[in-house]
């Protein structure tokens, strides 16, 4: 877990953040704060693991009304520090619609694919939003998104989802046009949890670990018969499945 307020001055230690950091600074009210002079889409990320019983508190402040090309996106979960490319993870949508319907949402992405699970409400982030930010998950990918506009967190919805078991990095992601391009600030990041708990998640594996949350591709299934008395018996079996024993030898038996 971490926090970081930004104000040591500085985002490049303690923690430690990458990406475009030649078009961030932490600017003199002591935020992290875009300081782009043409459209692009920048991206700064962090290492985070926390997943399990995860919660991310984080403020951020737009100076505009979003659009389709001007918006935000925090990253809650991705296994990439590049938040431009492919990557797995979650994130925070500030923005991003047409007309007046902007809201804040969280989504799944899949490489390059993006999913909605929680559809915030309309109209939250129509006009400069400015606002804090909790997400929480639990132990079983339970999601609830709470938003703070004026002094007490409301909820936004909830939704489960557990198709991502693990984290490397959180982060945040502009999309701006120039005249856009130093109107983002992020402040107040504050996570917690755990790390996901890698080893065989499947229950018919012989080596099915019960505390594993994230799956690493060690479960050993069935794959024979591992008893010596069937014929099908075969020594290289190293996870034994009673079905596969069928026929009993009964010669030389009393």
């Amino acid at each position: 877990q971490f926090t970081d307020d930004f104000s040591d001055g500085d985002f490049t230690n303690n923690p430690a953040w990458g990406g475009n950091v030649e078009v961030f600074e932490v600017d003199t009210a002591l935020k992290l704060h875009l300081k782009d002079t043409i459209a692009n889409s920048s991206s700064l990320a962090t290492l985070s693991e926390c997943i399990i019983n995860g919660e991310w508190r984080f403020n951020v402040k737009l100076g505009f009304s979003p659009s389709t090309n001007n918006y935000a996106r925090v990253y809650l979960v991705s296994d990439e520090e590049d938040l431009l490319g492919n990557l797995n993870g979650y994130f925070v949508k500030i923005g991003g619609q047409t007309g007046a319907v902007d809201e804040i949402s969280l989504y799944r992405q899949n490489g390059t694919s993006h999913t909605e699970i929680i559809d915030g409400i309309d109209g939250l982030a129509t006009d400069n939003p400015d606002v804090k930010v909790r997400v929480t998950r639990d132990t079983f990918g339970n999601w609830e998104l709470f938003l703070d506009t004026n002094g007490v967190f409301f909820s936004q919805g909830t939704a489960f989802d557990d198709e991502i078991t693990y984290s490397e990095y959180f982060g945040v992601f502009c999309k701006y046009t120039i005249t856009r391009s130093n109107k983002f600030w992020f402040d107040d990041v504050n996570i917690s949890g755990f790390a996901a708990v890698y080893g065989c998640t499947d229950f018919s594996a012989c080596n099915y670990d019960s505390l594993a949350t994230a799956d690493d591709g060690s479960c050993d299934l069935p794959n024979g018969c591992g008893d010596p008395l069937y014929l099908e018996y075969d020594p290289l079996v190293t996870c034994p499945d009673p079905l596969d024993c069928i026929t009993l030898i009964t010669t030389g038996l009393s």
